[in-house]
């Protein structure tokens, strides 16, 4: 029995170094912090208005880091707090006295903090909400304008035509000459027609006036034979 109580004691006197840690961490350390956090803000706030000119990317960037940072821990101090709490509702008293007054005592510190945390903990929103509106606005606006600009030279760029797209294009023409093939064809009908009228050969019946006489067939003398030579 005794060796039972002494386990519990040891367990809840584990309970309360971890809760006075966090209890430095919540009063101290994330207080400082929070005063340094706000300070960057309201410096880089006068810095942004003063220089207007001057690229506070970088800067802002930073200064949004360090606040993500200290939101994180705020975060980890209230999970520590919780589970410490799920801790003690393994411990039993079994009747015990002097159990039951150290983990009535642990409880309520813990409650406390997890107080103290929450508090921590909506500053940082209210924290968060005012660095966006006289901060961080300006690298959303700084990021539609890259994401913008970046989509204006893609727009920008020349298109090479390819094969589907020229075959797209020839598509209207043999459309039209499918319509209309009397008109696609007949300029091809009528130039052979003119070629063969200037190369046509004239018959040899048909008289010109630079003849002396019209010859035609009829009119030419029979073929006979030459005459005989008289000898003397």
């Amino acid at each position: 029995m005794q060796t039972s109580n002494k386990q519990v004691m040891d367990q809840l006197q584990t309970i309360q170094a971890k809760t006075n840690n966090i209890k430095d961490i919540l009063l101290h350390r994330l207080s400082n912090n929070r005063h340094t956090v706000l300070a960057e803000i309201a410096a880089k706030k006068w810095i942004t208005v003063s220089l207007r000119d001057k690229d506070m990317v970088t800067s802002l960037r930073k200064a949004k880091t360090n606040l993500g940072v200290y939101r994180q821990r705020v975060l980890e101090q209230v999970e520590s707090l919780t589970k410490l709490l799920f801790a003690l509702d393994d411990i039993h008293s079994d009747g015990d006295e002097s159990v039951r007054v150290e983990r009535k005592a642990a409880v309520q510190q813990i409650q406390e903090l997890l107080a103290i945390a929450d508090a921590l903990m909506a500053q940082c929103e209210h924290l968060k909400q005012f660095a966006h509106d006289h901060l961080l606005h300006v690298l959303d606006v700084k990021n539609e304008t890259v994401v913008n600009q970046a989509a204006t030279d893609e727009a920008d760029e020349p298109t090479v035509p390819t094969d589907q797209d020229n075959t797209t294009s020839s598509e209207p023409l043999q459309q039209w000459t499918t319509q209309n093939p009397t008109k696609s064809t007949s300029k091809l009908l009528k130039s052979p027609n003119r070629v063969l009228e200037s190369t046509r050969v004239m018959p040899s019946n048909t008289w010109h006036p630079w003849m002396k006489t019209p010859t035609t067939s009829s009119s030419m003398p029979p073929s006979s034979s030459p005459p005989t030579p008289k000898f003397l």
